[in-house]
């Protein structure tokens, strides 16, 4: 949602849904995307599929979007865990103005993520 806020365009094209502990994503979509992407493989595999990572020559994101990525790193480990890094994002009104089950739009943030950040960024700093 930050890199929507910066670019007006997703970092990795998902859909996120409100869930108990956080937002989660639809497997089927990473699965899609990761394919597409050029990243993995899906190859059959007795009676179902195994995940076969191709050799990359290239990254499939950008420079911007690696240093966003590092960026995001350098946020997450402002944290002593997983439990508070949810409970720092739950206190952001996207996610208090959405329920159960209910797509988080990225419209929904008006910049409120990423002035979390950088308000967490900057009193660590």
């Amino acid at each position: 949602m930050a890199y929507f806020d910066k670019t007006s365009q997703s970092l990795t094209g998902l859909t996120y849904a409100h869930a108990t502990y956080g937002p989660v994503i639809d497997c089927k979509e990473v699965r899609f995307i990761l394919a597409e992407r050029g990243v993995v493989d899906f190859i059959e595999y007795g009676y179902g599929e195994i995940l076969a990572s191709r050799r990359c020559e290239n990254t499939p994101f950008s420079d911007e979007e690696l240093s966003f990525i590092d960026e995001m790193a350098l946020f997450v480990n402002t944290f002593g865990s997983a439990t508070d890094l949810s409970d720092y994002s739950h206190k952001l009104s996207c996610w208090i103005s959405s329920n159960d089950g209910e797509t988080i739009e990225y419209t929904r943030t008006d910049g409120e993520v990423t002035q979390a950040i950088n308000d967490r960024l900057s009193a660590i700093h």
